[in-house]
């Protein structure tokens, strides 16, 4: 393996470490970037460690979509995000056709793109609520549950410190620069790690070279 491989297989670890962490204390990953970040790893050790837990994150991701409410909400934002998508679209066609005299209005055109943009907003504002508070939802239905994913979690867990073990070694046999891999973590209760830095409810955090794990 060249040197860049080995740079980019670290580098893909620590991506990992900080998803499989991510969905062991119930915050989802996107299942499908996992996926695509990996396609190039089929048949890896890596690869081998994905596919022991990918149960484990379709089950806890999908979740949500069982509860009729957080479905409706999740419709609902898609609805606002596509009347934001094409209210943006057709609000700076207008304001180019008026800037450039290409349409005639019988009253101020200023007034209309005013109006414009002022709907945006009222919009944009909206879907900044419904999307807290979708997240809200979702953060309480995964705490109202959490004691039905303990085994998953555990099991999450147990991956999050064979991935860490092997950015260790991978790190240690290459003589590469562990601050380059640093990983972001909610549980920092694992072994062979460092904290480096603490910022609200997560842990920044890279491999101990000097501890054996």
């Amino acid at each position: 393996m060249s040197a860049k491989d080995k740079e980019k297989r670290c580098s893909l670890i620590a991506r990992l470490i900080t998803w499989f962490d991510a969905e062991a204390e119930l915050v989802p990953a996107d299942v499908d970037a996992i996926e695509k970040v990996l396609k190039d790893y089929t048949g890896t050790d890596i690869f081998a460690i994905w596919k022991d837990v990918r149960d484990d994150f379709l089950t806890i991701s999908t979740f949500p979509s069982k509860f009729q409410e957080i479905t409706r909400y999740a419709k609902s934002l898609t609805r606002i995000r596509l009347f934001l998508l094409f209210g943006s679209i057709i609000a700076m066609v207008f304001t180019l056709l008026i800037s450039f005299r290409a349409l005639t209005l019988p009253i101020d055109p200023t007034y209309i793109i005013f109006i414009l943009f002022i709907v945006l907003y009222g919009v944009f504002a909206g879907n900044t609520f419904l999307n807290r508070s979708y997240n809200r939802k979702i953060e309480k239905l995964y705490l109202d549950h959490a004691d039905e994913f303990s085994a998953r979690k555990k099991h999450l867990r147990k991956s999050v410190q064979r991935l860490i073990d092997k950015l260790l070694i991978d790190i240690r046999s290459s003589k590469l620069d562990r601050q380059k891999y640093a990983f972001e973590l909610y549980n920092p209760n694992y072994k062979n790690i460092e904290i480096i830095r603490k910022r609200g409810g997560r842990y920044r955090a890279v491999v101990m070279l000097n501890q054996k794990g």
